[in-house]
């Protein structure tokens, strides 16, 4: 799948929002990617919370005397990352983690590009059916020679690549032909020996050319090249998701680190990734911060480019709808003040880069970074050097960049989101079976009809 070129800082040029080419269909088929669109879309919108107080007395006797920590956590629920307060106080922060001898990357699955990698375009064979124990499942096979010479003789094998779908998870394996009993195996004993749980007595292979191409959609839905993260300003002694939400403007040091982000863009008729800001009618803002990293476009939701409500709206809703909907956000500091784990009230918000300007808009420019997290996320790449202060340039951006998309997906990894995932898969896979079936029913139609039109064709042998 051919990846939109990113578009850098000083860019002008958007990539197509489209995904993937599509062959020509008729209505339901558009009707099936339509409903995987929307699913890859759909994200709850109830962040309205009741008002919070001031910290409680314990908590505020964590950051009595020096120095200010960046993080405050409360007693369980949360862990962190990245700086380490000292009990000196390194308010300068000379030294920082040198990052030019570093390598990181993305986390990357390959699952979801397998089949049109090893499949599309190549001889094989798809079947479904309904399984009693797990439900719809969908297999992909292709047999394929394999061969191994050693000095003077060689051998050769056939292998059978196969893809089994199922309501919880994709599986891929390469099978040996020596694993079977039989030359040719039948489809459901090849299901067997990737599921031994699958209970399946007879499966349906499908021929139509349509069916590929909606196989593939179905596999990469759950791609994601398209990330949106919030990024909230937090003043000195703001304690509270209202103090911060509030913040009607940022300053010249948060300034500079958008510039280092990304490029401030017009909303209005924006042709990228959005991330659900409005581009027609303007009710989100005029402008925000827009990116786009390796194969991938990243919007930020920055608070305060997002309608500040003076009155009426204690909570700045518009904000919060956008922020709290994001599964990770940055907290922006311009100078020493703690940031309260679990501050920003959100279902979905499930780690929090905190970064703190250090020596801002001058030639030394440099951040410290925590990160906090919810319990039950694991660990994420790239590790955090120590010190974890880093100098303003592209090796920083390259790096945070990737650090938050990584965290995004091992955010997805946690039980709250597979639940939601497992549930939308399934809805997804047993839409998917119907329209194979549905496919595979009008192919053996058309061709009854065929050969009852023709039938001195089938008499060949004869």
């Amino acid at each position: 799948m051919s990846a939109a070129p990113p578009v850098m800082n000083g860019s002008a040029t958007f990539p197509s929002s489209s995904r993937s080419s599509r062959t020509e269909s008729d209505g339901s088929d558009d009707q099936f990617l339509d409903m995987l669109a929307q699913f890859q879309d759909d994200r709850l919108d109830d962040q309205r919370c009741g008002l919070q107080g001031k910290v409680d007395e314990e908590s505020d006797k964590r950051i009595e005397g020096s120095p200010v920590p960046m993080v405050v956590l409360p007693e369980k629920g949360f862990w962190s990352d990245g700086w380490i307060d000292s009990q000196e106080g390194e308010a300068e922060c000379p030294a920082v983690a040198d990052l030019k001898n570093l390598s990181w990357e993305i986390k990357r699955d390959e699952t979801p590009t397998y089949y049109r990698l090893q499949f599309m375009n190549k001889d094989h064979d798809n079947y479904y059916c309904e399984d009693e124990k797990l439900g719809p499942l969908l297999m992909s096979v292709r047999c394929e020679l394999t061969s191994n010479q050693s000095g003077n003789s060689s051998e050769s094998w056939e292998e059978y690549r196969v893809i089994v779908r199922t309501a919880s998870e994709t599986t891929c394996q390469v099978l040996s032909s020596a694993r079977f009993s039989s030359a040719s195996p039948r489809p459901e004993d090849i299901a067997k020996a990737v599921l031994d749980q699958t209970s399946v007595s007879r499966m349906h292979l499908v021929t139509s050319e349509k069916v590929p191409n909606l196989i593939a959609q179905f596999d990469e839905h759950g791609m994601q090249t398209k990330h949106k993260f919030g990024i909230v300003f937090q003043r000195v002694g703001q304690t509270t998701e209202e103090e911060m939400f509030g913040n009607e403007n940022h300053g010249s040091a948060m300034e500079e680190f958008l510039d280092l982000l990304g490029d401030r863009v017009d909303l209005q008729g924006f042709t990228g990734y959005a991330g659900g800001l409005d581009v027609k009618n303007g009710t989100t803002g005029e402008t925000s911060v827009y990116t786009g990293f390796q194969d991938r476009e990243i919007m930020f939701h920055v608070s305060t480019l997002l309608p500040f409500k003076e009155k009426g709206d204690d909570q700045q809703l518009e904000r919060k709808r956008h922020i709290g909907n994001d599964i990770v956000a940055i907290v922006f500091q311009n100078d020493a003040t703690p940031f309260y784990a679990g501050s920003i009230a959100s279902k979905f918000l499930q780690a929090v880069f905190v970064i703190q300007a250090v020596e801002p808009i001058t030639e030394s420019t440099r951040y410290k970074l925590s990160i906090v997290s919810k319990d039950g996320m694991s660990n994420f790449g790239p590790n955090i050097p120590q010190p974890a202060v880093f100098p303003k340039g592209d090796h920083f951006r390259s790096w945070l960049l990737t650090k938050l998309v990584n965290a995004e997906a091992s955010a997805k990894e946690t039980p709250q989101f597979t639940k939601l995932q497992t549930r939308t898969r399934s809805t997804l896979l047993q839409n998917l079976v119907d329209k194979v079936k549905e496919i595979a029913e009008a192919t053996e139609v058309s061709c009854w009809k065929f050969w009852t039109a023709f039938p001195s064709l089938s008499l060949v042998s004869e």
